[in-house]
Order: C-alpha cells, then sequence, then structure tokens
C-alpha cells in the first residue's frame, strides 16, 4: 500500500525508546520477514493492517485472524489482528500490538481499518490508530491515520527496500530469504532474514528468524505467526 499521508495528533510526548520504534515499524507477518520484510508481493500473507491494509480486496479470502509473537533478549511482541471481506468491494480491519520491555514500560496500539475497491485493478484503504504508552512516570496518548491504495507491486518507504525469495513445495511447505536495506545504521538497520511456513487446509504457520548486528535491537529476533483463512 502506497501510503499518501500519515496525520498524528500528539496528545502527550513520545518519550519511546529507539529499539521500541524499530519493532513498531517492522511488519509483524513472519512470512514478510522470512522474504526479507517485502510485503506488497505477499497477499497471501498474514496481519494485512500493517503490510497492506488495502490489500485483502485482491487476496481472494473472506476473512483472516492471524497473530504473532516476537522475542528478543530485551524486549517482547505481540500483535493480533484480522479482517472480513463482505462482498469483495468492502473490507473491515482491526489490530491490537503490545510491546512490553518491562512491567511499567510497555506501548499499546488499537487500529482500525476500512478498504474499499475501486474497479478491477485499484483499492483503497484507511487506517486510523491509536498509541497507549506506559511509562513509570506518566501515560502517553496520539493518535495517526494513513491513507493509502493498492495497485502495482511496487512498495516504497523512504530509501529502504527488502528482497526476498520462497520455494513452494506442493502448496504445503515454504522456504524462504531474504535481505533488507536500511535507511539508518541502527534504527532500522540492514538485515538478512530466513523463514518457513506450512499450510493445510485453512491453518497456516510462519516462522522468520532476522540476523542483524549485535549493536542493534533487532539482533537475535525471531517471529511465529499463526492464522486462519476463511
Amino acid at each position: 500500500m502506497k501510503r499518501l499521508f500519515a496525520i498524528a495528533c500528539i496528545l502527550g510526548l513520545f518519550g519511546t525508546a529507539s529499539a521500541q520504534n524499530e519493532l513498531m515499524l517492522l511488519t509483524p507477518d513472519a512470512k514478510a520477514i522470512g522474504m526479507g520484510g517485502v510485503t506488497m508481493t505477499t497477499l497471501s500473507a498474514s496481519h494485512t493492517i500493517y503490510n497492506n491494509a488495502a490489500a485483502p480486496l485482491f487476496s481472494g479470502e473472506r476473512s483472516q485472524l492471524a497473530s504473532t509473537y516476537f522475542s528478543q533478549d530485551n524486549y517482547n511482541y505481540y500483535v493480533v489482528s484480522g479482517f472480513y471481506n463482505f462482498d469483495g468491494r468492502n473490507v473491515l480491519e482491526l489490530g491490537w500490538r503490545m510491546f512490553r520491555r518491562r512491567h511499567d514500560d510497555n506501548d499499546m496500539t488499537f487500529d482500525a481499518g476500512y478498504a474499499r475497491r475501486i474497479g478491477e485493478r485499484w483499492s483503497v484503504a484507511l487506517v486510523a490508530h491509536y498509541y497507549h504508552m506506559k511509562r513509570p512516570d506518566r501515560v502517553y496518548h496520539a493518535l495517526a491515520a494513513d491513507l493509502g491504495y493498492y495497485f502495482t507491486p511496487d512498495y516504497v518507504r523512504g530509501l529502504q527496500a527488502s528482497f526476498g525469495v520462497e520455494y513452494n513445495l506442493m502448496q504445503l511447505f515454504q522456504l524462504r530469504g531474504g535481505y533488507h536495506v536500511g535507511q539508518k545504521k541502527e534504527y532500522y538497520p540492514n538485515y538478512a532474514t530466513i523463514g518457513a511456513g506450512v499450510r493445510f487446509l485453512h491453518i497456516k504457520l510462519d516462522f522468520a528468524y532476522i540476523f542483524a548486528a549485535r549493536s542493534t535491537a533487532l539482533h537475535n529476533t525471531y517471529s511465529i505467526s499463526f492464522g486462519f483463512d476463511f
């Protein structure tokens, strides 16, 4: 999804750490992570509200529910999201994310989106975000909104780029690899990824591991996604 604009109404100072921002920018879908962060061409991926909110209209799926768990040495990251395709032209999407570093230091977002198909090749989406950030001394809040569209399989955010490949064996087992070229050395760094997936009936399970520099927050990070397609 091309992001046309983002409106942020800051109700309090963010005060977030670099590592937390880094994880919030990372796609929560283990399939996309395993391919270096590629999201535009993975229509069957999980967590479309965070990857490409306008894409579900072209995925051929009626509904989806997915959850992801990230683990790293110093923090945990949880994601739950889903969508419902009403009639092939209108999609409702919901999501929840939590970044937990310790008991009194965590971030949460609640996200809601609506996508509309326009013609045979276009779709547009609007996603609203509510941020709740708890710190030992106070609580911060923020609102934001993204407006985007889906048309061609290219996805650009700043100067970042992702490259990924997937080998699919009989539509049952997948092996993946990728590389992400970051815009900043430490905040959103370069990293390589490997991943694997299993598809059986309407159930899908994906795993990804990130190889990043020891000085970055993505070092020694892995992700597991589990979802249902209906």
